[in-house]
């Protein structure tokens, strides 16, 4: 089975009704091959999330298909008296059933590899590489491929195919921005000023993949240092069975 999915990035208010009836003709596609899709469920409170943040930049390459999505939550924001400014609901809506679905405790830094593999407690880069490995190894049948498009005003076209998913499956789609800065004056990093990388910023979950228009708010995003990560998760199972990325050029 193969699903054309047309995608509409689009500032709030900026959206577009229209429907995807764009073509693959001609350009290149993602092979359904292994890959190693990296979450992080982070606060930018906690000291430790500054580590694993700096393991995730040795790590990622999508080169060698390994991708990062960095959910910022609020679950610290009373306990550290700082407010993360890249918390999302919906983020922390995920982290919780993602914890749930894998038998964990709503616990920070957290990396989950594939749906499936997860680094909590105590985390190391090793523990993170030895994940990224085993999901590296995985064997593969699902293809998608990302098409960013031009920008045009406060829109951004990206053109999605879907090849061979399950029934079962569901589409995720979401905006990751870099080099944020940050400089929080309360929790385990008051004082000091870092970047975050990966981080999730706009995330339309759980669609049907035959769905052919998403709209998905950029506000305060700069798309020069942005990137989609799309990928299939299975229903049943919550594993990720596809995924890729691709720049905003």
């Amino acid at each position: 089975m193969m699903l054309w999915i047309s995608l509409l990035v689009a500032c709030s208010g900026g959206g577009s009704d229209s429907g995807g009836d764009g073509t693959a003709e001609g350009r290149e596609r993602d092979p359904a091959a292994s890959f190693a899709l990296i979450e992080l469920y982070t606060a930018q409170s906690l000291d430790s999330a500054l580590a694993v943040e700096d393991w995730l930049r040795a790590e990622v390459d999508p080169q060698k298909r390994v991708f990062a999505i960095a959910w910022h939550i609020s679950a610290f924001d009373d306990q550290k008296g700082w407010a993360d400014t890249l918390a999302e609901a919906s983020f922390d809506n995920r982290h919780g059933d993602e914890t749930r679905r894998l038998g964990l405790g709503l616990t920070a830094p957290l990396a989950v590899i594939n749906g499936t593999g997860a680094l909590t407690g105590e985390l190391s880069q090793q523990g993170l590489s030895d994940l990224i490995n085993d999901g590296l190894d995985e064997s593969i049948s699902v293809g998608i491929t990302a098409w960013p498009g031009e920008v045009d005003g406060d829109e951004l076209s990206v053109d999605v195919e879907v090849v061979d998913a399950p029934d079962n499956a569901d589409l995720h789609v979401v905006l990751v921005e870099d080099g944020t800065s940050v400089s929080p004056d309360a929790g385990q990093t008051a004082g000091q000023t870092f970047t975050n990388d990966y981080a999730a910023r706009d995330w339309r979950d759980a669609f049907p993949i035959d769905t052919d228009t998403v709209e998905m708010d950029t506000s305060g995003v700069d798309l020069s240092n942005a990137s989609i990560v799309a990928f299939v998760q299975d229903s049943d199972s919550g594993a990720i069975i596809g995924a890729t990325a691709a720049e905003v050029e």
